[in-house]
C-alpha cells in the first residue's frame, strides 16, 4: 500500500512534470535564439537545416504543451485518446503554414495562431475558475455581457498564468529573426520534404488514434455530463473545434428553414392552444403562492406506496399525495440525457433530443422556460443543485430556461456527502434560509441528487427500515435512500412550516427518470407488477405530487408526461399557457387522451401501448385493459399523432423556434 509520504513524492514529481512540459515552449524560443544568435555569419553549422523550421516548431511545441499543462492545472485525468488529439492539434497547424510560400507569412501566422490559442486556454483558466466548466462556444453569443464582469474575470487571474502568454512575447524577436534568415540559412530541399513526411505521418497516426478512440465510445461527444468529460478524451482545442462546429453546424440549419415548415409548425401548435390553456375549477388556485418544485434523482412512481415488511417507505411523500393533486401515471420521457433532460421537458415542455442531451446539443436554444413565464409575472426565480455547475452545463442552460439566480455546490455548507454529492437532508434544510422570502412569490427548482443508479451503497447508519432479503443490495440500498429523502423531505416542510412559508406555496414533488434496474423476477414482485416487457414498461413512471395549502385530494388516473408539468403547474399559478409554444398539455384543463411519447419513439394512451422495437421483438400494439397484442391498425392515430409531437419539438429544438413562435403569438386567440 502506498504510504502518504510516497503519494506526496509522487504528486510533487508530478507537478514537476507539468512545470516542465508547460516552460516547454518559451526553453524553444531562448534556445531558438541563441542558436540564430550563434549562428549568424555561419554556413556550416550543423543546426541550419532548422533554423527556417523554428517557427513552426516552436508552434508545434507551443500547442500541445499549453494543452497538457492546462488539463493539468484543471486536475483533469487525460486519457490517451486525449494526448492524441493534443498531438493532432498541435501538428495541423505547424503542418498547413508549412505550405504558405511567403516565409515571412507563414512566421508571422505562426505566432498569431500561438497567441490566439494562448488566449482561448487562458479564457478555459478564467471560465473553469469562475464556473467550473470550459469556455463554451455559446458563451460567444453573450459577449456584450463581459464587460460587466470584465473586472471580476481579470481578478481571477494569478500570476503564473503568465506562462501562457510568456513564450509569444518573447517569440517576436525569434519571429523577427526567421523572417529575415538568408537563403543559405534555409534548409535544403531533402531535409524539407524530410521533415514535411515526418510531420504527416506522425499526424494521421495522431488522427487514426484520435478518432478509433472516439467511435470506440461514440456518445463521449453526444452524450456526456460536461465539457470536461469530453475534454478528457480529446483535448481542449479539439473541445473548441467540436464545439465550434456543432455551434456553427446548428445556426447554419436555423437559417436554411423553409417559411412554409414555420408556418406548418406555427400551426400545430396553434391548434392546441385548448390542449395547454388555463381553465378548470382549478384555474388560479395557487395565484400569488410561491412555487418549490423538488425534482428527486431516480425517484420511480411505485416507491411512493411501498411498503417494505409492513413499513411505508416514504410516508412523507404518500401523505401529500394523499392530500394533495397527484397524477398515477406520469410517463418517464427522459432519453440520453437522463436528469437533464427532465430538467429540459419540465421547464421547456418540449420533448428532449433522442441522441445526447438537449443541455449540451441545444445550449444555445433561445427558450421560453416556465422560469422566464414566472418572472415575467413578479417571480422571483432559483434554482440549485449542491453540484457542479458544469455537470449537465447548468451553469448555462439555468439561464437559458430563465432562473434569476442559482445555487451550486460552493454555495452551501459543507456536509456528508451521500451517493454523487451534498446528503438530501442537509441540501433541502440549506435551502430553506436561501429561498427569496419578500413581498413578491418565489418559485424555486430544487434537484437532490443522494441516490443514483447502480446504488452500489449507501451508509449503514441511516438505514432505518428493515428490508429483509434486500440487505445490502442495490435495490435495498435504494428503498433506504428513498427513504432517507423522504425524512429529509419531511424536515424539510416542518421547516417551512416553521418559518411561515409553508401556507403560502405551492410544494410539487416529481422523479427524474428511472432507477434502471434490470428486469428480474425478484423486483418486479417487490414493485408489485408482473415481469414481462409490458409490466415494466407501464411501470416506468415518475410521481408527481402537487400540495397547496388548503387544497384539495385529487388523484387524476389518466396516462400524462413530464413534458405536461410546466402548463399545469402554471395553471394553478393563474397564468395561461394557451399562448406558449409548448408541447405539453394541461392536465387540469382540457388535455383529452393524447399519447404520451417514450424515449424509443413508443407511446401510451389510455387504450393502447405502443412498442416500436427493433430484432426479434419488432413493433406491436397492445391494449391496455387486457395486455394483449393487436393489430398495429388500432394504433396507427396514435402513432400519427406521436409523430408529430416529435417531430414539432425536433423543429422547435434544431430551429431554436421556442421564442419566435412566442413572439409571433401563432394566431388571434379566439374571441
Amino acid at each position: 500500500m502506498t504510504s502518504l509520504h510516497d503519494s506526496c513524492v509522487i504528486i510533487k514529481d508530478l507537478e514537476s512534470y507539468y512545470a516542465l512540459v508547460a516552460a516547454l515552449p518559451t526553453v524553444v524560443v531562448v534556445v531558438g535564439l541563441l542558436v540564430v544568435w550563434s549562428a549568424r555569419g555561419n554556413t556550416t553549422s550543423a543546426v541550419l537545416p532548422f533554423l527556417g523550421l523554428l517557427d513552426l516548431i516552436w508552434c508545434a511545441v507551443a500547442l500541445f504543451a499549453k494543452q497538457a499543462s492546462l488539463v493539468n492545472s484543471m486536475g483533469l485525468e487525460s486519457t490517451t485518446s486525449a494526448g492524441w488529439g493534443m498531438l493532432l492539434t498541435a501538428l495541423v497547424p505547424a503542418l498547413l503554414l508549412k505550405a504558405v510560400p511567403s516565409r515571412r507569412r507563414r512566421v508571422w501566422a505562426s505566432w498569431t495562431i500561438v497567441v490566439l490559442a494562448s488566449v482561448l486556454l487562458l479564457a478555459d483558466i478564467v471560465y473553469h475558475r469562475w464556473f467550473g466548466d470550459m469556455f463554451p462556444a455559446v458563451a460567444l453569443l453573450a459577449v456584450g455581457h463581459v464587460g460587466s464582469v470584465a473586472g471580476g474575470a481579470w481578478s481571477i487571474l494569478v500570476r503564473r498564468d503568465g506562462w501562457l502568454l510568456l513564450d509569444a512575447v518573447l517569440a517576436v524577436p525569434l519571429m523577427v529573426a526567421v523572417s529575415r534568415l538568408s537563403e543559405q540559412h534555409r534548409p535544403g530541399p531533402q531535409f524539407r520534404h524530410g521533415a514535411a513526411f515526418t510531420g504527416t505521418v506522425v499526424m494521421l497516426v495522431a488522427g487514426w488514434q484520435t478518432i478509433a478512440d472516439l467511435r470506440a465510445q461514440p456518445t463521449i461527444i453526444t452524450q456526456r455530463f460536461s465539457n470536461h468529460a469530453l475534454v478528457t478524451h480529446t483535448g481542449p482545442l479539439a473541445f473548441h473545434v467540436v464545439d465550434v462546429w456543432s455551434l456553427l453546424k446548428r445556426r447554419a440549419a436555423r437559417e436554411l428553414l423553409p417559411e412554409a415548415i414555420f408556418v406548418e409548425t406555427r400551426a400545430w401548435f396553434d391548434q392546441r392552444r385548448d390542449l395547454r390553456a388555463g381553465g378548470g375549477p382549478s384555474f388560479g388556485a395557487a395565484t400569488g403562492m410561491n412555487l418549490v418544485v423538488i425534482q428527486v434523482e431516480s425517484l420511480q412512481a411505485p416507491m411512493v406506496s411501498l411498503r417494505i415488511n409492513g413499513q411505508a417507505v416514504m410516508p412523507n411523500l404518500a401523505r401529500l399525495q394523499a392530500e394533495g393533486i397527484s397524477f398515477a401515471q406520469v410517463f418517464d420521457q427522459t432519453d440520453e440525457g437522463r436528469t437533464s433532460d427532465a430538467e429540459w421537458l419540465g421547464l421547456t415542455s418540449l420533448l428532449p433530443e433522442q441522441h445526447g442531451a438537449a443541455a449540451f446539443v441545444d445550449a444555445s436554444d433561445h427558450l421560453v422556460g416556465m422560469p422566464q413565464v414566472l418572472a415575467s409575472s413578479g417571480y422571483r426565480t432559483m434554482s440549485a443543485v449542491a453540484f457542479a455547475p458544469s455537470f449537465w452545463n447548468r451553469r448555462v442552460m439555468h439561464p437559458r430556461y430563465g432562473f434569476l439566480s442559482s445555487a451550486f455546490a460552493a454555495d452551501f455548507a459543507p456536509g456528508e456527502q451521500i451517493g454523487w454529492g451534498l446528503n438530501d437532508r442537509d441540501f433541502l434544510l440549506q435551502m430553506v434560509p436561501k429561498l427569496p422570502g419578500a413581498s413578491s412569490p418565489f418559485a424555486a427548482w430544487l434537484i437532490t441528487q443522494s441516490l443514483h443508479y447502480p446504488f452500489e451503497a449507501f451508509p449503514d447508519r441511516h438505514k432505518k427500515l428493515d428490508v429483509g432479503e434486500w440487505r445490502d443490495t442495490p435495490f435495498g440500498n435504494y428503498i433506504h435512500g428513498m427513504h432517507y429523502f423522504d425524512q429529509a423531505l419531511g424536515e424539510f416542510l416542518a421547516a417551512l412550516e416553521h418559518n411561515g412559508e409553508l401556507k403560502r406555496t405551492m410544494v410539487v414533488v416529481t422523479g427524474d427518470h428511472s432507477a434502471g434496474f434490470p428486469w428480474t423476477p425478484e423486483l418486479a414482485h417487490a414493485f408489485g407488477f408482473g415481469n414481462n416487457l409490458l409490466n415494466w414498461t407501464l411501470a416506468d413512471r415518475v410521481p408527481l405530487v402537487i400540495h397547496m395549502p388548503g387544497g384539495i385530494a385529487q388523484r387524476i388516473d389518466v396516462p400524462v408526461g413530464q413534458v405536461d408539468l410546466a402548463p399545469t403547474v402554471l395553471n394553478l399559478l393563474g397564468i395561461d399557457a394557451a399562448a406558449l409554444p409548448y408541447v405539453g398539455r394541461n392536465l387540469l384543463g382540457s388535455p383529452g387522451d393524447e399519447p404520451v411519447v417514450r424515449r424509443d419513439g413508443s407511446w401510451v394512451d389510455a387504450r393502447h401501448l405502443f412498442l416500436q422495437r427493433s430484432g426479434a421483438i419488432g413493433t406491436h400494439c397492445y391494449d391496455r385493459a387486457r395486455l394483449i397484442d393487436v393489430p398495429l391498425a388500432e394504433c396507427e392515430a396514435g402513432s400519427a399523432t406521436a409523430a408529430l409531437q416529435v417531430e414539432m419539438a425536433r423543429r422547435v429544438r434544431e430551429f431554436d423556434l421556442q421564442q419566435r413562435l412566442l413572439a409571433e403569438s401563432f394566431a388571434p386567440a379566439p374571441k
